[in-house]
């Protein structure tokens, strides 16, 4: 669902969220043996068994949306995403296996900038911070309940160039 509030000088705030799904790791949902002993079991015996192929995501974002200067479109986005599971690749064992529930959070500030009619200018940058819930070691029993900071891709900026003759 979404809501746009707006426009004052060329300029509009907005709120959007919702649910959805998050579509895990094909390697994942098709797996069925162990890809480094090629048994139907893990080494305590358990079958292994495919992964879930959606999860369910929640989410939502808050940002305004300007073009106050001639030629520039500009974005600024605080962001939240809540997702129940995630499929990481475990690059020791050549497979992927289910992780916790994740949240993430996030500023993006996009811009596309056409200061003539043969040049555009597109910058984005974004910064964004990962918490995983529950955690399990192997040898662990059951899981912690402690949260785990991890950074995603905490800073990225993006810039490019286009030129038309």
């Amino acid at each position: 669902m979404g809501l746009t509030f707006g426009s004052w000088a060329d300029t509009e705030l907005y709120l959007n969220g919702g649910l959805g799904f998050h579509s895990n790791d094909a390697r994942g949902i098709n797996t069925t043996v162990d890809p480094v002993t090629g048994s139907s079991t893990d080494a305590s015996g358990n079958q292994i068994s495919k992964a879930v192929p959606l999860a369910r995501t929640y989410g939502a974002e808050i940002g305004a949306r300007t073009t106050w200067i001639k030629g520039l479109q500009s974005t600024l986005a605080v962001w939240w995403l809540d997702i129940d599971s995630e499929l990481l690749f475990v690059g020791d064992a050549g497979t992927t296996e289910a992780s916790r529930p994740s949240r993430r959070y996030g500023v993006e500030w996009a811009n596309f900038y056409s200061p003539t009619d043969w040049l555009t200018v597109d910058a984005d940058l974004s910064f964004s911070i990962d918490y995983y819930y529950e955690s399990q070691l192997r040898n662990e029993a059951a899981p912690v309940g402690d949260t785990h900071f991890h950074p995603v891709e905490p800073i990225s900026f993006r810039l490019s160039l286009s030129a038309n003759f």
